[in-house]
């Protein structure tokens, strides 16, 4: 009898276990439905803020001889295009750089910059420098095999090019003599060419180097022009807690008022202290919110608080993808610590480089910095 009794309560618990795992699931499922993936424009700040300066300078970029000048003529023409600022015709400005000693490499002495600016005002330039712009052809390879209607058989076949342009570029401020950053740009980028039951053309390379210059660019202008990039979201907009008005908000970019609203909301509980689903929710939109005003790291430990409250998959994936972001920005600050090595300019005398270890080169490849670059630096 015991022994029955003991069946019959494991059987029950099993039971409720199962129908609690189920309504959980199903729960999970409504809220995908009710709550669908939401495109999101998000407009950041130029890295740099040029204060006070309305002209701004293209020097030649050295370094390859192809892409080097048409990198410098398309960044030129964005920048004018802009209106945010005054190109200074390159052909102008070159004699008198090359008259007060200015280096195209970046160094410039306070005394310099402050003479150069007295003749062109407050001003800024852009220098650089393209470490490898390349090209790669691959062979013709067979692909899928189907028949027809027929019965005959018919090949795919496919031609790809790749290719790549790594460059470091750096923005002098002559109102403070200083380079006020220096970003690495890595772009790669492949064309395919297919065709049934023969050999495709052979990709072009003008349309692939085109794309390159242009993302290059890109992501040059980043330095001082703000630019915009669309990521996928989810966020909850239910009645309680003033989830849909600003859940309004947050579709419609307005990410702080967004933020300062959900802050003011979760410090009362939602009014509703025992309901940890819907805290749950208000602090997966918050993470959402912040973490897209640009603050990743505040924005992932709200989500992290909204998973210990409320498990759920729509939390989890933007934990991911949040975290992504986090680790991008950090990739990102070591290639431009990297740029800024490659932009050095030379000294009278040459500083002492420790030697590079074996630690220093995976250290690099972690980082995910390219082949060139690894070696540019190994070379120097």
């Amino acid at each position: 009898m015991k022994r029955l009794r003991s069946v019959l309560v494991t059987f029950t618990m099993l039971v409720a276990t199962q129908v609690a795992v189920s309504h959980a699931a199903n729960a999970q499922i409504f809220d995908r439905m009710t709550n669908p993936k939401i495109q999101l424009a998000i407009t950041h700040p130029p890295e740099v803020v040029l204060k006070g300066v309305s002209r701004i300078a293209v020097l030649e970029f050295t370094g390859n001889r192809v892409c080097a000048p048409q990198l410098t003529v398309l960044l030129g023409q964005v920048l004018q295009n802009s209106q945010k600022f005054e190109l200074i015709d390159r052909t102008n400005i070159n004699a008198i750089l090359n008259e007060q000693g200015f280096q195209q490499s970046g160094a410039v002495s306070s005394q310099t910059a402050a003479r150069i600016s007295q003749i062109v005002g407050p001003a800024a330039f852009y220098t650089g420098r393209v470490v490898n712009c390349s090209n790669e052809r691959f062979p013709t390879v067979a692909g899928t095999t189907t028949k027809d209607n027929k019965g005959k058989t018919h090949t795919s076949y496919s031609r790809k090019l790749k290719g790549h342009v790594t460059a470091s570029v750096s923005i002098v401020d002559l109102t403070t003599s200083k380079i006020q950053s220096s970003q690495l740009i890595d772009i790669v980028d492949s064309l395919v060419t297919t065709k049934e039951d023969g050999e495709p053309e052979a990709p072009s390379i003008d349309v692939l180097n085109s794309r390159l210059y242009s993302w290059a660019v890109d992501r040059m202008t980043r330095l001082v022009l703000p630019w915009t990039e669309t990521v996928g979201v989810v966020v909850y907009d239910d009645r309680e807690c003033g989830l849909r008005g600003i859940s309004g908000m947050i579709k419609k970019g307005e990410l702080d008022a967004a933020v300062t609203d959900l802050r003011t909301n979760i410090a009362n509980n939602c009014n509703a202290p025992a309901d940890r689903k819907l805290l749950a929710k208000a602090n997966h939109n918050l993470g959402i919110a912040l973490a897209y005003s640009g603050h990743p790291d505040d924005g992932l430990v709200a989500l992290q608080v909204s998973q210990s409250l409320n498990k759920s998959g729509i939390t989890n994936e933007a934990i991911r993808d949040v975290g992504e972001v986090i680790h991008q920005n950090q990739l990102q600050r070591q290639k431009d610590a990297m740029a800024q090595e490659l932009g050095m300019p030379a000294k009278g005398s040459a500083p002492e480089v420790a030697a590079m270890t074996n630690k220093d080169v995976i250290d690099m490849v972690k980082a995910k910095l390219s082949d060139a670059i690894i070696l540019t630096k190994i070379r120097t």
